[in-house]
């Protein structure tokens, strides 16, 4: 998966490409962590996500955890229909926030 981070007004927006899994969540997580370190809102672009699996979706319940416990806001967008399903599956859409 490659993480591309931009920053804009104050707001970190980072664009998620391939898949988010077992291999890749961890090093993921980080890279959440340490946007919100620098941004009160950090945007998750999930246009070009293909693929989530269960450790994909239990980094980002930990990360938007992390967030609010911090009075951050994170945000996820440009969700494909097909991840929009997994997340509706699972209940993850009522706990995140999704734009």
């Amino acid at each position: 998966m490659i993480v591309t981070k931009t920053m804009e007004d104050g707001v970190v927006t980072l664009s998620l490409d391939g898949k988010l899994g077992v291999s890749t969540s961890a090093q993921f997580h980080e890279v959440v962590e340490d946007a919100l370190e620098e941004s009160n809102e950090v945007i998750l672009n999930l246009k070009n996500l293909s693929y989530i699996s269960s450790a994909g979706l239990w980094v980002l319940f930990l990360s938007d955890k992390s967030a609010k416990s911090k009075g951050k806001t994170l945000k996820l967008i440009n969700i494909s229909k097909d991840i929009m399903y997994i997340f509706c599956k699972s209940g993850f859409h009522k706990t995140l926030t999704l734009g």
